[in-house]
């Protein structure tokens, strides 16, 4: 099992170049694929993270400024919103729901630069 960083190293890696976001997303994958026994995630933003990853990175090999979470991947509860992503709050009555607007702390989160790579599985409402 491999060892993450701080989440401010992560990110001070990013932006210094020495990791590049769309590497991260592809070892949280990679990662949430090799222990996907735990059912721990219920959905993966594969195609979301990697779009927002190579933008990331497009970002810093153009000099420009980045969030300060940039590249940082992280995990959403199910029932935070969260665009392209189904938002059941564990509720199966849920299922299929597209939200029409995304969670105030993704945004946030995301302004930063943080990319989130899944949703992670809940009670129901809980």
């Amino acid at each position: 099992m491999s060892q993450w960083k701080a989440v401010a190293e992560l990110a001070k890696d990013v932006q210094a170049g020495r990791t590049r976001a769309i590497d991260l997303v592809e070892q949280s994958l990679q990662a949430i694929e090799d222990h996907a026994e735990y059912q721990a995630v219920i959905a993966t933003l594969a195609e979301r993270a990697r779009k927002r990853a190579a933008h990331i990175d497009k970002q810093i090999a153009g000099g420009k400024t980045v969030g300060r979470l940039a590249g940082v991947p992280f995990i959403a509860k199910d029932n935070l919103l969260v665009y392209g992503a189904d938002a059941t709050a564990g509720s199966a009555i849920l299922r299929g729901f597209d939200p029409p607007y995304q969670a105030t702390v993704i945004n946030r989160l995301e302004a930063e630069g943080a990319i989130c790579v899944a949703k992670a599985n809940q009670d129901a409402f809980g």
